[in-house]
């Protein structure tokens, strides 16, 4: 690659435009076989340049996020300032083409508020509003590990144009990607978020075998070895740089326990108001720099933030949790973060259930029966055939085999147990005969329990546990037990 130190602009040696700059300063004619000589010592040189490796969009360095603005500026945003300095500043390096489209810093706007699309969206869960507010304000940080948003919800509630509007409001490509079961859409997936910036596989409703996991390694930091092209045994590996938002109306894919654990939800209603979405997005575009204006200087002052922060808001990605709540003070809603954080915590694991055959039947029982269970497999084999068919003996397979026994279901139960235990109180043990004995009751606290909240003197303990327990009463989707029993277990 060549660095034009007059231009700010960084080019690939092979690409037309550092060719024809080459042409135009040596008096060669591209066609010329002399200049094919030229650019071979050119690329040599290049391959053995200082080794700098080019970012994509944003770049995040120690105690400084980098946001590009054209080929030959970034903002670089610091605890203590947000100015537009030229690309290259501090060895961050943009290529021409992997930059945002030119914005400017001005007046800060929060896009939230400004952009209907945002605002006006029908978010199902009191939470869901802010939860996405920080995870969009936390892209330019670019940590390894990134937890996927995804966004459920039924036709016509907007959930493909919302991802669409984030890629617009950063000025990113916003084609949405759709997989399916072939190993070509596997690659083209690993192709995709090694790009960088948001990938937005959409409408992710039929079961993809290969999805859950690339998904936990994507959110994991995780990549993807490859046999590169044309080549014996030259290995490749795509890693995760991209950020990926998923849309779905029938998620099949959170039934992986170990998935549903490393995603943040979104659930959407149908849309009532405005739905023009080209007016909706040339909103978001108009409003383009002031939006990135506020999301500069809101992870300003997030880097200026030395308070500590509560533990265990996201186990999975605990730096994310950490950021989150300092966004939330810099946004002047510490608390309210702190809320949806813990909200969505708990959503992780009713997501899971909610839709797994096994997990779904355990979920009806428990509404309906808020004694809950205790006993073993079969007997809670018999309990679920009230809730769904599929679990009674007059329920065959295509050999003719009962659906679920009592093994089968055993073994479900364990793979599911970490977010049983998440939404209920809940316990296993074996008898003196090796059979399992399972008890499962409303009440349970655990992953909320544990919380050393540490919330600065901005925000009282009452606001916290007022109005978390606020969102959960609110929310149709708040699993049992009820938002009180989680607050008056919380440790502050």
């Amino acid at each position: 690659m060549f660095f034009d130190s007059q231009t700010k602009r960084l080019l690939r040696v092979q690409s037309d435009e550092f060719l024809s700059d080459v042409a135009q300063l040596t008096a060669i004619n591209m066609g010329n076989p002399v200049f094919q000589y030229i650019a071979a010592a050119v690329e040599v040189a290049a391959l053995h340049g200082t080794g700098i490796i080019p970012e994509t969009y944003w770049a995040s360095r120690d105690k400084a996020i980098y946001l590009s603005n054209g080929d030959g500026q970034s903002a670089k945003i610091t605890a203590s300032n947000v100015e537009a300095v030229d690309n290259g500043t501090d060895g961050v390096l943009f290529p021409v083409g992997m930059t945002l489209p030119t914005w400017e810093l001005t007046e800060p706007q929060d896009p939230f508020e400004s952009c209907r699309l945002f605002r006006d969206a029908a978010y199902a869960d009191p939470h869901g509003k802010l939860l996405l507010k920080l995870w969009v304000t936390s892209l330019p940080t670019n940590p390894n590990c990134k937890p996927p948003i995804i966004f459920s919800g039924e036709i016509r509630s907007g959930k493909t144009k919302t991802a669409i509007g984030i890629a617009r409001l950063f000025g990113l490509p916003s084609e949405p990607a759709e997989l399916d079961k072939t190993d070509k859409s596997q690659h083209d997936f690993w192709v995709a978020i090694n790009g960088g910036g948001l990938v937005i596989p959409d409408n992710v409703d039929n079961w993809i075998k290969w999805l859950p996991s690339a998904l936990s390694a994507a959110a994991t930091g995780g990549g993807k070895q490859e046999r590169q092209l044309y080549t014996n045994d030259q290995q490749t590996k795509l890693l995760p740089k991209a950020w990926l938002a998923v849309t779905t109306a029938n998620p099949l894919f959170a039934s992986d326990s170990a998935t549903a654990d490393r995603l943040l939800l979104v659930r959407m209603n149908r849309r009532m108001g405005e739905t023009d979405d080209a007016a909706l997005l040339a909103e978001i575009s108009a409003a383009r720099s002031a939006g990135l204006s506020w999301v500069a200087r809101t992870l300003s002052a997030a880097l200026a933030d030395e308070l500590p922060t509560p533990k265990g808001l996201n186990l999975r990605h605990p730096d994310f949790g950490t950021l989150a709540i300092k966004l939330g003070r810099a946004m002047n809603a510490e608390v309210e973060a702190i809320a949806a954080m813990s909200a969505a915590e708990a959503d992780k694991s009713r997501f899971c259930l909610e839709n797994d055959p096994v997990g779904k039947a355990l979920l009806d029982m428990m509404t309906n029966e808020p004694d809950g269970f205790a006993g073993t497999a079969a007997e809670l084999l018999d309990k679920f055939a009230k809730y769904d068919a599929d679990f009674g003996d007059d329920a065959k397979g295509n050999h003719g085999k009962r659906l679920w026994s009592s093994k089968r279901l055993g073994k479900r139960l364990t793979s599911l147990w970490l977010h049983i235990e998440s939404l209920f109180d809940a316990t296993r043990e074996k008898n003196r005969n090796g059979i399992a004995n399972f008890r499962i009751r409303s009440g349970s606290t655990a992953g909320f329990a544990g919380f050393a909240a540490t919330i600065s003197g901005k925000s009282s303990q009452e606001d916290y546990i007022g109005t978390f327990a606020k969102s959960l009463d609110e929310s149709p989707q708040t699993p049992q037990p009820t938002a009180k029993a989680y607050a008056e277990t919380l440790e502050i």
